[in-house]
């Protein structure tokens, strides 16, 4: 683990309305939003496992989100998923997705996470134009060619089909926080949004606020 948030006891395509619903081209959030307009070097989140299920080409993922050129048109997020594209018809997965300037990358890795365990995302700067990408301290890709710090953070759900998806239980996330651009001190979120598309079909609640470190997805 590259930074001391892991001893602490986390710009994807914008979404475009009913669309997802129908379409698996776009998706629909249920998360928590991050940008107090001050510059951070990286994000980091605990998240529980939640039970996920979809059919057909729908899928759901529950993840972090770091934005890595001092706007939203360039991300990486890690997570774990239900039916990802990356991995069509092997259930739940981990995986990582992540896009610059020349180039986009995604893929499924490692074992399957078990429901109901907790573990740690994590994406940070670590040397110029290069941001490391951790769960649970160990480091699964390194994204190059971006440049700029991360201003906007998410922690939460993706869905691409409401009607072939579901969450069972809620997915928990705990103790988000940012990094400063000095490495390697990390602060708790000190503000927090939320970014919610369809609130009748998965919410996201806050339970901490002040600062903004727990919430999860219903």
């Amino acid at each position: 683990m590259a930074g001391a948030a892991v001893f602490v006891p986390s710009l994807p395509v914008s979404a475009a309305g009913s669309n997802c619903l129908n379409d698996y081209e776009y998706g629909c959030y249920a998360r928590g939003t991050f940008d107090d307009t001050t510059a951070w070097g990286g994000g980091y989140v605990q998240v529980e496992v939640a039970g996920l299920s979809a059919s057909g080409n729908a899928y759901l993922n529950e993840e972090l989100w770091t934005t890595t050129n001092g706007g939203t048109s360039y991300w990486a997020e890690i997570g774990y998923s239900y039916n990802q594209p990356y991995c069509r018809g092997t259930g739940l997965r981990w995986f990582l997705y992540y896009e610059n300037l020349s180039t986009f990358h995604g893929e499924c890795f490692g074992s399957s996470p078990s429901t109901g365990t907790w573990h740690q995302l994590e994406i940070q700067e670590d040397a110029s134009s290069k941001w490391y990408i951790y769960l649970d301290g160990n480091e699964e890709a390194i994204d190059s060619g971006t440049s700029g710090w991360n201003y906007y953070d998410y922690a939460g759900l993706e869905f691409h089909d409401a009607g072939y998806t579901s969450v069972s239980g809620n997915a928990n996330f705990s103790y988000n926080e940012v990094r400063s651009t000095s490495c390697c001190s990390w602060y708790y979120w000190d503000q927090g949004g939320s970014d919610v598309d369809y609130p009748n079909t998965y919410n996201w609640i806050w339970t901490e606020t002040n600062p903004w470190i727990h919430g999860y997805d219903s």
